[in-house]
Order: structure tokens, then C-alpha cells, then sequence
């Protein structure tokens, strides 16, 4: 555990939801970039929260005679990892876990927030690149998924072409490729798919792959030479 990083609780009902928010709270940087992160951190969850009781509300007014009302509730988890920190730059990969009292079980789903404590602001993912990741590391990815290796088990790929599964490079193109959560490995692509260990998994390509894919700038950033 990162002790330069300390989780701060925030809890609460309404409207049915019940939430359990844990904000990370970074203790590294200029004291001006930390007070950024944290500012724009409760921004960003507290509009989720909200997001989440207008979709609640919405939810129990179209179903509120076909569903008991003890069962027109819901709760909503947030937690988060560290990937990367500096005093520079800081990395976190937020999970949410969704919950209602009708659904059959609960969904995660998962955002990345990288933010730059050395300027106040959020680190987009247009800066980061010189060339577009899906079109670098799609096949990359679509080979570590699971899916693929349960699909081409027992087929000779040793003509990677003859092992190309188009159903799921198509699932990937339509993935949003801009989160990207830094780590000392490398860069890990996160992307929403149902799958045997959850609803969200995650791609690692190694510092020494990405590194001419990636602008010279953040390059510098992150120590690559």
C-alpha cells in the first residue's frame, strides 16, 4: 500500500440508493496540485452518485406496479487502485460496483483517472499517444483475452492469420481506448466486457512495447528515455 495515498470515506441514501464512496486522496506533489486532484475528484464522483440516484428515480417511476417497493432499491461501491504515482504525475483505476434488490446480481464497471499534480489538471489520453493504441495493439489485446484462447484451443495458429477470431477484434475496435491506467509494468487498457472473472478486464502492454507509440513528451514524464 501506497502510503502517500489514504482513502476518505464519503457514505449516504437517497432516493433508494445507498452509497459507500472511498476518495483517494494523494499526499504527494505540490500542495496546489493535490488540492486540484481532490477538488476534481469529488466533482467527478459526486456527479456519478448523482447520475446514479436519476437513474434509480427514473427506474422506480416506470416500475414501481410491476416490481414490491422493498425491492426498489439499490447501493452503489466505489473503490480504487493505485497504478502510478510521482510527485509529477498520478494514476488511478476507479471500480464501481452496482447493486439493486430486482436485478438476478450485481455489475462492476471501471474508469481511469490520470491527472497531472504538477499542473492541476487531468492528463488526456490524446497526449499520451503519437499513434492511435487500438490500431498498434488491438491484435495484441485480442490474443490475451480469454475468449480468444478458449476459441482457438487445439487450431495450429502458427499463421496468427488462420487464428483471427473477427467477432472479437470487431468487440474491441467499438471499446473505448482511452482509458489507460499506468502502472510500473506498463500501460494496461481497460475495457467493459462480460467475462469469467467480471465485467471489465484489463490489456498490459510493457513500457519497453509502448514506447514508440508514445509522444516524446510524456515519454519524459513517465522517466522513458
Amino acid at each position: 500500500m501506497d502510503r502517500r495515498v489514504r482513502a476518505e470515506r464519503r457514505e449516504g441514501e437517497r432516493s433508494g440508493l445507498s452509497w459507500d464512496v472511498a476518495l483517494p486522496v494523494v499526499e504527494a506533489g505540490p500542495p496546489e496540485g493535490r488540492r486540484a486532484f481532490r477538488e476534481w475528484m469529488e466533482r467527478e464522483v459526486g456527479r456519478r452518485v448523482e447520475k446514479e440516484i436519476r437513474g434509480l428515480e427514473e427506474f422506480v417511476e416506470e416500475e414501481k406496479d410491476k416490481i414490491p417497493a422493498e425491492n426498489l432499491r439499490a447501493f452503489y461501491e466505489l473503490r480504487y487502485a493505485v497504478g502510478y504515482l510521482d510527485d509529477r504525475l498520478v494514476s488511478v483505476l476507479m471500480c464501481e460496483y452496482h447493486g439493486a434488490g430486482w436485478a438476478a446480481h450485481p455489475f462492476e464497471s471501471a474508469w481511469v483517472v490520470n491527472f497531472r499534480l504538477d499542473e492541476g489538471r487531468p492528463l488526456e489520453a490524446a497526449e499520451m499517444f503519437r499513434r492511435s493504441p487500438k490500431e498498434v495493439w488491438l491484435k495484441d489485446c485480442v490474443r490475451r483475452d480469454g475468449r480468444y484462447r478458449e476459441w482457438t484451443e487445439g487450431l495450429d495458429c502458427s499463421d496468427p492469420s488462420e487464428c483471427e477470431d473477427p467477432e472479437l477484434e470487431d468487440e474491441y475496435r467499438k471499446q473505448d481506448w482511452d482509458r489507460v491506467l499506468l502502472t510500473a509494468k506498463g500501460l494496461v487498457f481497460i475495457f467493459d466486457t462480460y467475462h469469467v472473472d467480471g465485467d471489465y478486464l484489463g490489456c498490459l502492454i510493457a513500457w519497453g512495447s509502448a514506447r514508440r507509440a508514445l509522444r516524446p513528451e510524456f515519454r519524459r514524464l513517465v522517466g522513458l528515455r
